[in-house]
C-alpha cells in the first residue's frame, strides 16, 4: 500500500514540473498562437448547376484546432445562414455534421440551398413555356481581406439573379483578433456618430468622383446625392466596418443610402484618421501597429 502511494506521488510531482516546464499550459495566449502557425489555408467549394437553380459556393479556410479556426467555421457559418435567407425567408438550415470543417459545411448547406432555389423557380414557371427562361443563380464567397499580425479580416460576397432587369450584389467583412482568435463585435464606435462625419461624407465623395455620374461633385453636395430618408446625418453601414491593411473600410448595401444607380458605396479611412474613433476593443488590438502615428495612438 505504501508503495502504490509513493508511485502515485512520484506520479503528480512529475506531472507538476512537466507542467511548469510548459509555459504553454498557463498561457493561453502562446498556446493560440502555435495552433495557429500549425494550421494551413484552404479552399472549399461545392456548386451545383440544374434546370433553374445555379449554386456556387467558395470559402477560404483555416484548419486546425486553434481558436482562430473555430472563429473562421463560424463566420462561414453565419454567412451562409444569411444566404439561406435571402434565397427563403423561411429556409432555416442547422449543421448537423459529424466533423466541424468548412467543406463539411458547404456540402451540408449547398444541396438544401439548391433545392430551394430549384424549387422556387419551377413555383414561378409551372405553367410557362421555359425555352430560353434563365435559371436563378445564387453566388457566395468567403474570402481573406487581410491577414498581418494583429487581424485577420474576412470578407464575404453574395450575389444573386431571379429574374428582372438586375440581380443583387450584397458584402460584408468581419474582423478576427488574432492574439485570441475571437471576432471584433465592433470596430468603430456608433457613440461617435457625430465625429464621424467628416470622415463619411469624405469617403463617399471619393468613392462618387470615380463614378460616371458624379466626377465632380464636392465632399460638401454629398448629401444631394443620397437617399438619407429624412436624417440629418449620414448614417453608418448596416455591415460593421472592417480593419484591413490600410484602414478601415466602409462598405454600404444597395439601396442603403443611395439609388441603384450608385451601386455600394464602398470606401476606406486610413487609421490614423479614424484611430480615435474606434472602440477600445479595437484600439486595444491596433495600439501595436506600425502604421499609427505616435500622437494618435
Amino acid at each position: 500500500m505504501k508503495t502504490k502511494f509513493l508511485m502515485l506521488i512520484a506520479c503528480v510531482a512529475l506531472l507538476a514540473t512537466a507542467c511548469k516546464q510548459n509555459p504553454k499550459a498557463d498561457d493561453p495566449v502562446a498556446a493560440e498562437q502555435e495552433a495557429q502557425a500549425e494550421a494551413e489555408w484552404l479552399n472549399a467549394d461545392w456548386t451545383s448547376q440544374e434546370k433553374g437553380a445555379d449554386l456556387q459556393l467558395h470559402a477560404t479556410y483555416l484548419t486546425g484546432e486553434s481558436q482562430l479556426s473555430r472563429s473562421v467555421f463560424e463566420a462561414v457559418r453565419a454567412q451562409l445562414d444569411d444566404a439561406c435567407r435571402k434565397i427563403d425567408e423561411n429556409l432555416r438550415v442547422h449543421f448537423q455534421g459529424d466533423t466541424c470543417t468548412v467543406p463539411n459545411l458547404l456540402a451540408y448547406y449547398g444541396p438544401r440551398m439548391a433545392t430551394a432555389m430549384k424549387a422556387a423557380w419551377e413555383d414561378i414557371y409551372r405553367e410557362v413555356d421555359t425555352t430560353g427562361v434563365a435559371d436563378f443563380t445564387v453566388n457566395f464567397t468567403m474570402s481573406v481581406m487581410t491577414n498581418n499580425d494583429r487581424v485577420l479580416t474576412l470578407g464575404s460576397a453574395y450575389s444573386d439573379f431571379w429574374g428582372g432587369n438586375h440581380g443583387s450584389v450584397f458584402e460584408n467583412a468581419i474582423t478576427l483578433r488574432k492574439a485570441d482568435g475571437q471576432p471584433l463585435k465592433q470596430v468603430v464606435n456608433r457613440d461617435s456618430i457625430a465625429a464621424l462625419q467628416p470622415l463619411l461624407r469624405h469617403g463617399l465623395g471619393e468613392y462618387l468622383r470615380n463614378h460616371p455620374n458624379y466626377p465632380t461633385i464636392k465632399d460638401s453636395e454629398v448629401e444631394k446625392a443620397l437617399f438619407l430618408n429624412g436624417k440629418d446625418y449620414i448614417p453608418l453601414p448596416k455591415s460593421e466596418p472592417a480593419i484591413i491593411d490600410n484602414g478601415v473600410q466602409f462598405i454600404y448595401g444597395e439601396y442603403e443610402i443611395g439609388a441603384h444607380a450608385i451601386g455600394r458605396p464602398k470606401f476606406v479611412v486610413p487609421l490614423d484618421d479614424i484611430f480615435a474613433l474606434l472602440t477600445p476593443e479595437a484600439r486595444q488590438t491596433l495600439v501595436a501597429t506600425d502604421s499609427l502615428t505616435t500622437e494618435n495612438r
